[in-house]
């Protein structure tokens, strides 16, 4: 995430400088911050379904939207940024679900 951080993507603004390499950088890292993120949902999951014999629906929620909402951010330019902010909520609701979940006695 400090990666994604660090590089800057090209500028939404036409005809505004930019450094190609930095926008690549950027772009590689999201993407592999993307499938940790899916990755690691899916073994939370896994190991909960071992434990518990369950699964959750914002498990599948959070990792069709971890691969669906970039997809559509590529398809639809003009709506990425939104697309991005629903990506971001989805993962932060599941983040908070998972840590209340973690730390109450009762799942």
């Amino acid at each position: 995430m400090f990666a994604v951080a660090a590089f800057s993507l090209q500028s939404w603004i036409p005809d505004a400088p930019y450094d190609t390499t930095e926008d690549l950088l950027h772009s590689v890292f999201a993407t592999a911050m993307g499938f940790a993120f899916a990755f690691g949902v899916l073994a939370v999951a896994v190991c909960r379904h071992q434990n518990e014999h369950h699964w959750r629906f914002l498990d599948g929620v959070a990792v069709l939207a971890s691969v669906v909402l970039p997809i559509a951010m590529s398809i639809y330019g003009n709506a990425d940024g939104v697309l991005q902010r629903i990506m971001f909520l989805i993962a932060y609701i599941w983040y908070g679900i998972e840590s209340l979940a973690q730390s109450s006695p009762i799942s």
